[in-house]
């Protein structure tokens, strides 16, 4: 007999036994004497349960995923048999049931209820325990006591884990009991209910809990050693269109800043239908920039990087992920290639044009001061002598919070591309510059950098345990970069509100712990010393600001014309140097554009 077929018949004929042995119980304790009537009664009562049973497909559920439906269609089935056979009793005018008596359907039937329900739960913790059996059983308690909570800890336990627990803010739910597990109360209960209750997670089951409270939850975790989970995707839980998943604690929750109310009206006009070109397209800024120039539906975007692989990535992301209609153009070449520069212009005629092209790796261009002042200073020249020539509508030049008195040779070229903005004669194009500081996972930025020594199992290495800087998120500043485009005038410098500082080592510790390690003990968290050119702490670049925008967290900083004659010959002097090789004068050249910047040792 095949096994398909097996399994099935031993179930059904499991149940017709399970259903005799109800009714032997029953007629016992009723101490009742069964007449020849009642056999046809309770053969025909047990044959049209095994009939709904099978029709209802019962016998080809997956056993170990019984549950509430399982438990409500044998109750339907035994209902059925028994009307069935109080129907047969009354047709053919058998008194009281063939000796049976009424009292007996009752009493069989609960039985039964009971017997068939109770074997498949059995079959089913068999089947639980062997799979915990096979697995390292993970304990998890959950902080958060409604219905999403609910709802995990079925989700988790059908997945292997121990669910020990709820932790819940609300005072009236402590000490109740959901599917036999306590309700402790709020978090900072954690290390007291820890010391009864041992768990090893906790995870974030609250659809709508607040970034602040996030954060404080997370640090309570990361003093007791316990490892935190969110559930992402809540909103497709709660109207039922998605999957969901329980994942760590990402780097974007952490540094979450609130939603701003920006006008996206004023975007979508500035660049649908338009021809845009975008510098360092390949970035990590440049890239998000093509992403939302593309959602804003512009009709041709020129790409430009000098990254072979940089470029082919974001073009290919562009051609497969953009909307209809909107048209790619990827250009592999650097901005100090004039001549290419200018026949691309030419070619492609753009109306707006988003530089974010540079080299911005502090330490680099500190050892290579000559490479980083051709690309950067000279790149822009190249740049604004096409945009002058070619009619650009508007141009947008990404700068940096280190162009606010220098400590380093990047900042101070960046400094120098914001005079060139300002003071260069652009005749008619609405130009500008936006300045902000350090963008969460970008390039060469240290949150990679501490990704990486964290898989190598350390150690992770911060230059000092004072040193702070400003995050922002990549999408959120862009979303302003585009914004404050759409504001560009005479050479204006936007200055994007950085929020609050953060502190290096907390951001290593709390790495390392999302990670799954403890920090200074599993992974050790070593002190090397600031690099040539770098602050200790990052300057509130909002300090350079003489007022705001209309734009929710953008600021104007104070403008400084030069005559364009005088900056023009020094820049001109400035880059023959570096051209030439002489790096002395090239640094000269450079102390003369911008007196407030402080050199290195290096």
């Amino acid at each position: 007999m095949k096994r398909s077929i097996a399994k099935p018949l031993s179930w059904m004929f499991g149940d017709i036994i399970l259903m005799a042995l109800s009714m032997e119980i029953g007629s016992i304790l009723l101490d009742r004497v069964a007449h020849r009537e009642a056999w046809f009664i309770v053969s025909v009562m047990v044959c049209v349960r095994c009939l709904l049973l099978i029709r209802w497909g019962l016998y080809r559920a997956v056993l170990r995923f019984s549950g509430i439906h399982t438990v409500l269609t044998l109750c339907l089935a035994c209902i059925g048999g028994s009307i069935a056979a109080a129907s047969v009793a009354f047709f053919f005018s058998y008194d009281d049931l063939g000796g049976l008596g009424r009292a007996f359907l009752l009493l069989e039937f609960l039985l039964t209820c009971t017997f068939l329900g109770s074997s498949r739960i059995v079959v089913r913790s068999y089947f639980r325990w062997k799979q915990l059996q096979k697995r390292v059983v993970v304990r998890v308690c959950l902080y958060g006591a409604g219905y999403l909570g609910e709802m995990m800890m079925r989700n988790l336990q059908n997945n292997g884990y121990r669910v020990v627990g709820f932790f819940d803010d609300n005072k009236r739910l402590k000490g109740s009991v959901i599917h036999g597990r306590k309700v402790f109360g709020p978090p900072e209960d954690l290390a007291t209910i820890r010391k009864d209750k041992s768990f090893d997670v906790l995870v974030v089951a609250i659809s709508d809990l607040s970034q602040p409270r996030l954060k404080e939850v997370f640090h309570l975790c990361m003093d007791q050693g316990v490892k935190m989970k969110v559930v992402h995707g809540v909103d497709r839980i709660i109207d039922g269109s998605g999957n969901f998943s329980v994942e760590d604690m990402s780097m974007e929750d952490l540094l979450h800043r609130p939603k701003r109310n920006l006008d996206k009206t004023l975007v979508r006009k500035m660049l649908n239908g338009k021809t845009v070109l975008i510098t360092g397209a390949g970035g990590s800024i440049g890239s998000e920039i093509c992403r939302q120039v593309a959602s804003a539906h512009a009709k041709k975007i020129i790409i430009i990087d000098h990254s072979e692989y940089n470029l082919y990535m974001i073009d290919q992301e562009l051609r497969s992920a953009a909307p209809a209609g909107v048209e790619i153009q990827a250009v592999l070449l650097s901005l100090c290639q004039k001549d290419a520069l200018e026949r691309t212009f030419q070619m492609h005629c753009p109306q707006v044009v988003y530089h974010a092209a540079a080299y911005k790796h502090v330490p680099l261009v500190e050892h290579n001061p000559m490479g980083g002042l051709i690309n950067n200073i000279g790149g822009l020249l190249n740049l604004l002598h096409c945009v002058k020539k070619f009619a650009v509508d508007k141009l947008v030049h990404i700068s940096t919070d280190k162009a606010v008195r220098p400590t380093n040779v990047m900042g101070a070229s960046k400094r120098v591309c914001e005079l060139l903005l300002q003071n260069y004669p652009l005749d008619g194009v609405h130009a500008c510059a936006v300045r902000f500081g350090n963008v969460l996972g970008s390039s060469g930025s240290v949150i990679p950098h501490f990704v990486n020594q964290i898989n190598s199992g350390g150690p992770v290495t911060v230059t000092h345990p004072e040193m702070t800087r400003y995050f922002m998120l990549i999408p959120e500043a862009v979303e302003l970069v585009l914004q404050s485009g759409a504001l560009a005038d005479r050479g204006e410098i936007f200055i994007l509100d950085m929020g609050k500082p953060v502190k290096i080592l907390d951001l290593a510790r709390q790495l390392i712990f999302k990670a799954g390690y403890i920090p200074d003990t599993d992974i050790k968290i070593e002190f090397t010393g600031l690099r040539p050119g770098e602050k200790m702490y990052e300057e509130l670049i909002i300090n350079d600001a003489e007022g705001g925008t209309a734009v929710e967290g953008v600021m104007i900083a104070k403008p400084l014309s030069l005559g364009w004659d005088n900056l023009s010959h020094d820049i001109e002097t400035l880059l023959n140097a570096c051209h030439t090789g002489d790096k002395k004068d090239a640094l000269a050249s450079l102390k003369i554009l911008v007196p407030e910047w402080t050199t290195s040792n290096s």
